[in-house]
């Protein structure tokens, strides 16, 4: 029982309710199905959609009934309950919900919720799992962390496999490694130290050295060496004789310096813990009567006075007291008027000055000439809980703590990459996004993405992730692909400034199929009928009557709906029009009459060709044969046609043996008979 997330995977199901399982229908084409990506009690996102209400959430696969169970609604379009799906089909399918994705934040920083159970990252597997931290272009020097499961520990390790730390899961232990030698290890019993500890050491510390018997240096105490290797013995202390001391007395009620203002003397009192057994105050008076003294109350472990006054090597007098509201101030030589607060480095540079003279917190770093500025540095998170403005030469950027907003001035840009590849600013009159870089502007959404009209929710640009593209004009959909192409809704003109005018090419691009006589191309024409239902009334088709490079013939043909199906009517080949389905030629309201002409063949028993003359007359018909005027005399008429075994020839009347005074009657039957 995985968590598994799979590309190309759609069925369909009808499912209906809000608690049933999705019933599984089988893959949508060109899809894969779950049951060949999953196995059972498997989890994964899935989206449930009809094209109008749709259902995000967490699935379980269930092999028996192929199914999927709705374990976790994340989104819906019923207010993010599960939808009360209706009779009717619809796409199911393998998504990634936004809510899911692990993305950066609008300042490059990313964000994990975590509660008191789950960790914000989880690394499965049988490990070794490791995180590797390094600058993306070279792992020479990148540093890892490694959890092992045998044993159970973390190690953080240099790529080259040297170790730096080791922390222990089953005891808990710690190590720390120089050059991938152990220096230090917790144990049970306290710490192990390899090689010599070097500096000052605060708090007990157990045990004896591995090899020294005596101080390295011999010291004085009270007069007497001593370097360790045996007690002391002080005259005075624990031995016969006095012994010398410039120090405090053990124990003292009271140690005061009387009042002298002609005289500044530097005292140095030993506040020592217990002095007095029963508590209090023990102070030191100080010069003046207005000063109420040093004052140390062992009860507390406090050390006051309203003053301290610190003196530098030059005689320069910094003091630190309080005003009369209690704050912490800084001043020179006592004086608070101009207040300057400097912090130093250790090589004396100044890295934050305060100066009330002129109101000034310089937080970049400064001297108290305050025209002197360093950069400013921040080695770990810094909170600013205020409004911030950054002032530039020629616009500020402000950040509106009560608005919580970032501002950005006309023509002040947030510039990203390096050489400023990608730029978004205002210009007072436009909004602009420019990106300078000879790469691509992408951007990225799923699964929905909006351009809209500003301040309303009025569509121009609508994208969905595996989904169609749509186009907008004034909030109505005009243009929408679709898994077979694109659909527009009203008129689409062509416009060209070329000389032979605008080109319309349909493009057939796939060679598996081609054959004579092949259809490669249908321009379809729709309409509703009297049911509200879409028609297919007309379509034009191109088909491929031959494909032979160097000798190619093609056909347009035009087909019409008859009867509720699709009749073909008529093709133009390479060498005729053919019209089909015995269809007759019609001439309708022929020169205004009101009435049509039809031109229609019967049914031949064989191929036919007529062959119009090459001369203008009227053909004759046996609707039309008595129309031309009646004449009695032959020499009206120059020829008359004759049939001759199905060739057309012509005979003047003196051959068929008529003349003025008419033709035998012999000779009339004849011509009756051939009539």
């Amino acid at each position: 029982m995985a968590f598994v997330l799979s590309d190309r995977i759609k069925e369909t199901t009808t499912t209906t309710g809000t608690t049933n399982p999705y019933v599984l229908g089988g893959a949508v084409s060109g899809f894969e199905t779950f049951t060949a990506n999953l196995s059972n009690g498997d989890t994964t996102y899935y989206c449930c959609t009809d094209g109008t209400d749709f259902e995000v959430g967490l699935g379980t696969y269930a092999s028996t009934g192929t199914k999927l169970n709705r374990t976790t609604i994340i989104s819906s379009s019923n207010s993010n309950n599960a939808v009360n799906w209706s009779s009717g089909s619809r796409d199911i399918f393998c998504t990634l919900p936004g809510s899911k994705v692990l993305a950066l934040n609008g300042d490059n920083s990313v964000t994990l919720d975590s509660d008191a159970t789950n960790p914000v990252i989880g690394i499965t597997g049988s490990g070794p799992n490791f995180i590797r931290f390094f600058d993306n272009t070279s792992s020479t020097n990148a540093v890892d962390i490694i959890y092992r499961t045998t044993p159970n520990d973390l190690l953080i390790e240099r790529s080259n496999g040297n170790n730096i730390a080791e922390f222990g899961g089953d005891d808990g232990h710690a190590a720390l490694y120089f050059d991938d030698s152990k220096k230090l290890e917790t144990t049970s019993g306290g710490v192990t130290i390899t090689g010599a500890l070097t500096g000052n050491v605060t708090g007990d510390v157990t045990g004896n050295a591995d090899t020294a018997t005596a101080l390295e240096t011999a010291r004085t105490i009270g007069g007497v060496s001593f370097d360790g290797t045996a007690n002391i013995n002080l005259p005075g202390v624990n031995a016969s004789g006095t012994q010398n001391t410039s120090g405090t007395a053990a124990s003292a009620n009271s140690i005061a310096v009387l009042v002298n203002s002609s005289t500044d003397e530097d005292n140095r009192v030993p506040f020592v813990a217990n002095a007095a057994t029963t508590g209090g105050n023990h102070g030191l008076e100080m010069d003046a009567d207005n000063h109420p003294g040093l004052k140390y109350n062992p009860s507390t472990n406090t050390l006051s006075t309203t003053n301290f006054k610190l003196l530098s090597s030059g005689g320069q007098a910094n003091v630190i007291g309080t005003n009369t509201n209690g704050q912490l101030r800084f001043g020179m030589d006592g004086d608070f008027s101009n207040t300057v607060f400097l912090l130093d480095d250790e090589d004396g540079q100044p890295i934050f000055t305060f100066q009330e003279e002129n109101g000034t917190a310089i937080l970049d770093g400064g001297d108290t000439d305050v025209t002197s500025h360093k950069p400013f540095i921040a080695d770990s998170t810094t909170t600013l809980n205020d409004d911030v403005t950054f002032t530039g030469a020629s616009g500020n950027i402000v950040f509106d703590k009560s608005e919580d907003t970032l501002s950005f001035a006309d023509d002040v840009k947030a510039v990203f990459g390096t050489g400023g590849d990608l730029q978004i600013y205002h210009d007072g009159n436009n909004s602009i996004i420019q990106d300078n870089n000879v790469g691509s502007l992408i951007l990225k959404a799923n699964p929905l993405f909006h351009l809209e009209k500003s301040g309303t929710s009025e569509l121009m640009l609508k994208t969905s992730a595996d989904g169609a593209v749509e186009l907008y004009h004034d909030n109505v959909k005009k243009f929408e692909t679709t898994s077979d192409g694109a659909t527009v809704t009203g008129n689409a003109t062509i416009t060209s400034t070329a000389d032979s005018g605008p080109v319309l090419n349909l493009i057939s691009d796939d060679p598996s199929d081609l054959a004579d006589f092949g259809t490669e191309g249908t321009i379809v024409f729709k309409a509703e009928n009297s049911a509200s239902q879409s028609v297919e009334y007309t379509n034009i088709k191109l088909l491929t009557d031959d494909i032979t490079d160097g000798t190619e013939d093609g056909r347009i043909r035009f087909n019409v709906i008859k009867a509720g199906t699709i009749t073909d009517v008529f093709d133009i080949t390479s060498t005729k029009i053919q019209i089909r389905q015995s269809l007759p030629l019609a001439w309708q309201n022929a020169g205004g009459s009101g009435v049509n002409t039809h031109l229609e063949v019967a049914t031949p028993s064989s191929s036919r060709t007529i062959t119009l003359p090459d001369a203008t007359g009227t053909v004759l018909t046996t609707g039309n044969s008595d129309t031309p005027t009646t004449t009695t005399s032959s020499s009206d008429a120059d020829f008359v046609l004759v049939d001759d075994g199905g060739t057309m020839k012509k005979i003047t009347p003196s051959n068929l043996g008529i003349t003025s005074g008419g033709a035998s009657k012999g000779f009339a039957v004849a011509m009756a008979i051939a009539l």
